[in-house]
């Protein structure tokens, strides 16, 4: 039998939404910020950075229990807490597709100038921060992984016809 996670198309703006709606202090990064910059790539998973105060963690915590989040994709629905993510890097499985959140952000500083310096989007009116280019391009230079190196040429083209014009 084939799993329903796996087959799945993620739906990035009902996770958005939650994330909105609860007011989760947030920036898209990965993939899915790449082809909001303008990247022709595609991607399976939404990754977020978050702002690790407890307020907010719980925040995220409670939209994310709406979406029946799970550890692992066939796995059984877990609650979650403030506490569940406290370390650089959490996966969650949600009904709307895969979550990557990242207490880590190499090449910046902190959270608080990656939020200062994002790029904001309107979705289904939604306001979505993104990371900037340059924040992207930091983050996923020197990972030695493909896709990134693939995406930071993509960034640096994107960001000279953004120059030039």
């Amino acid at each position: 039998m084939k799993s329903f996670m796996r087959n799945a198309s993620p739906n990035f703006p009902s996770i958005l939404q939650q994330l909105t709606s609860s007011n989760v202090d947030f920036v898209v990064v990965g993939g899915l910020a790449v082809v909001f910059q303008g990247s022709p790539t595609t991607t399976q998973d939404l990754d977020i950075a978050i702002s690790a105060n407890p307020e907010n963690t719980e925040q995220l915590a409670v939209a994310l229990n709406a979406l029946h989040p799970r550890i692992r994709p066939e796995g059984p629905r877990v609650v979650l807490d403030k506490y569940a993510f406290g370390g650089t890097f959490c996966t969650i499985w949600t009904d709307a597709g895969r979550l990557d959140i990242i207490n880590r952000l190499p090449g910046i500083g902190s959270y608080t100038e990656l939020k200062a310096n994002c790029d904001r989007f309107e979705v289904l009116s939604m306001i979505i921060p993104v990371a900037s280019i340059e924040h992207l391009i930091a983050m996923k230079s020197g990972t030695g992984r493909g896709h990134d190196e693939e995406h930071v040429r993509q960034l640096r083209a994107i960001q000279r016809v953004r120059d030039e014009g």
